[in-house]
This record gives C-alpha cells, sequence and structure tokens, in this order.
C-alpha cells in the first residue's frame, strides 16, 4: 500500500501527527484542514474511485462528517 495523501485537522495531536509523518519520511502530499467539515471536502477531492481512506480520529473532533461526504458521493455517482 503506498500512501499518497494525509489531511489532517490542525491542532497539537494534528500537528505532531504531522511532523511525525515527515520525520518518518512521507512523500506525499500533506494537508493541514480547519476543521473535520474542511477535512471532508477537501478528502472527497482527493479521494478517487477505489481508493482506501482511513478516517482516525478522537469522537470530540467530529471526523463522522468525513464519512459523511464520502458516502454522500458514493451515493450520488452510484
Amino acid at each position: 500500500m503506498n500512501l499518497t495523501h494525509l489531511v489532517v485537522v490542525k491542532g497539537d495531536e494534528g500537528r505532531m501527527l504531522a511532523e511525525g509523518a515527515l520525520d518518518s519520511g512521507f512523500a506525499g502530499e500533506l494537508r493541514l484542514v480547519e476543521d473535520a467539515k474542511e477535512a471532508g471536502h477537501r478528502t472527497v477531492e482527493l479521494a478517487k474511485p477505489g481508493d482506501l481512506v482511513l478516517v482516525k480520529g478522537s469522537r470530540g473532533i467530529g471526523l463522522e462528517v468525513v464519512v459523511d461526504m464520502l458516502a454522500r458521493r458514493q451515493e450520488n455517482n452510484g
């Protein structure tokens, strides 16, 4: 599996995740976003049919919106 994109919500944990990815040699595209809604929009823009998308975070950040946006896109594209 080749990780090509990483969308991270800003904040202390997000910054540490992004720094860790870069320190570990991540060479893909890294996007820091303000909130879950923006993460959803960026993820929908980046994900292509057949891509594997991992949505991981605390419940408090509200990343369910990312999954909902991806599901709606899938439903609309049939």
